[in-house]
């Protein structure tokens, strides 16, 4: 009884070691293209979920752990693109600026199948 109980904790370590080492090393948010302003004051990201549930940004910080004077966050258009802009205004909104509070990442949102699907003629205004 006691061999069978020692098996049983191990192989349940063994799952809980194997759950952590896959979520550390296959982190769900992912990144692609970066663009920025001439002046180097904006800056945009590509960003995606290629994670199993939704993800929400809580904050930002550049630099050396500094806050950002405006964030903002452009929910995907794939078939507009994306803008860098010194503003969020006039054409800026058109290209759906939101507030990052208000924004969730939802799942297989990766930045290089987005691309895919524009190359292949297959993106839609939802994903």
């Amino acid at each position: 009884m006691k061999k069978v109980s020692v098996i049983i904790v191990l192989i349940i370590s063994s799952c809980f070691i194997g759950l952590f080492s896959f979520i550390k090393f296959h982190t769900p948010l992912v990144n692609g293209a970066i663009g920025s302003s001439a002046d180097k004051q904006s800056v945009v990201i590509s960003i995606g979920n290629k994670g199993f549930s939704n993800i929400k940004i809580e904050d930002v910080r550049i630099n050396t752990n500094e806050e950002p004077l405006d964030k903002k966050v452009q929910v995907s258009d794939p078939l507009k693109g994306f803008i860098v802009a010194d503003s969020f205004d006039g054409e800026a909104v058109e290209y759906g600026l939101t507030d990052i509070q208000d924004v969730v990442i939802k799942p297989n949102t990766s930045p290089s199948s987005q691309l895919d699907k524009v190359n292949n003629g297959t993106a839609t205004k939802k994903r």
